[in-house]
């Protein structure tokens, strides 16, 4: 296996964020009348992997990522993600419809990542057509690497 220095890590990781960016569904539009929606990452006054990620609400759905962090290191090629959604709303993770959401909206799917950078994806929608969306970076060092 190729071992990657730290710096083409961040590179790798950096070029796939940026391509998401350019590659998600088109900038949400207004209806007259309506402010449209902003989408903002969370700050806090602790470093970056003590952020949670949040999606902004679409009429009511919301998406809060527990787990994993943003741009986490992790040694395991199994990355368990869990948040908490609308306790109706269908989860996918990577594409992959998670199979139960709780009475309290809590979700968990175990995704299987490739070494280096890995981008997760995580889509949380309900039955009146809303939907929100959260992409992160995890990075996949296998241990003794």
């Amino acid at each position: 296996m190729k071992r990657f220095s730290p710096m083409v890590a961040t590179v790798a990781l950096a070029a796939l964020v940026f391509a998401a960016a350019c590659s998600s569904a088109p900038a949400p539009t207004s209806t007259p009348g309506q402010t449209p929606a902003k989408t903002a990452i969370p700050t806090t006054s602790g470093p970056a992997a003590t952020q949670r990620p949040t999606a902004p609400a679409t009429q009511g759905l919301t998406l809060t990522i527990v787990q994993p962090q943003i741009e986490a290191v992790v040694t395991s090629s199994l990355l368990e993600v869990k948040g908490q959604t609308a306790p109706d709303a269908i989860v996918s993770v990577n594409g992959i419809i998670v199979k139960s959401v709780d009475a309290s909206g809590n979700f968990t799917a175990v995704v299987t990542l490739e070494e280096g950078p890995n981008l997760v994806e995580i889509v949380a929608s309900d039955y009146q057509n809303n939907q929100v969306s959260q992409t992160l970076a995890v990075i996949y060092t296998p241990l003794g690497q």
